[in-house]
């Protein structure tokens, strides 16, 4: 199976992640509130939308009042913690471990289909399609 997820954590990085917050190689990593999600068919509603600072590169995120997946990381070579953009409906390295480099298999750069549900069932957005991922 293939999955779209960024990348948090690189060979020898300390990761901590509690509450709904990381602190990556002892420091905070800073967000910025942008507010509520408005989301698009219903997914995330209610979630703040966060702007996340990571070392040399920022992107937006979103928390909802009900954190999950605590835990704490020390990145081994050749491997990478990643973790979903919608951090509390995600199913990542919190859970399924640290990926091996061989895994990673390139960079998404724009959103091909937007679907919500299986096989889109709840419906798809066009307008999104083609537009490009920070």
């Amino acid at each position: 199976e293939n999955f779209i997820k960024r990348v948090i954590g690189v060979p020898g990085d300390q990761i901590v992640f509690q509450g709904n917050g990381l602190i990556l190689n002892g420091q905070p990593v800073k967000y910025d509130n942008k507010g509520l999600y408005a989301g698009h068919l219903g997914q995330g509603e209610g979630s703040s939308l966060l702007v996340e600072h990571l070392p040399g590169r920022t992107h937006t995120v979103l928390e909802t009042d009900y954190p999950r997946g605590e835990g704490q990381w020390t990145v081994p070579a050749g491997k990478y913690l990643v973790m979903g953009d919608n951090r509390d409906n995600s199913d990542d390295g919190r859970f399924w471990g640290l990926l091996p480099e061989e895994n990673l298999r390139g960079k998404a750069f724009l959103i091909w289909l937007n679907c919500s549900g299986m096989f889109c069932k709840d419906g798809f957005e066009p307008s999104r399609i083609g537009t490009g991922i920070n």
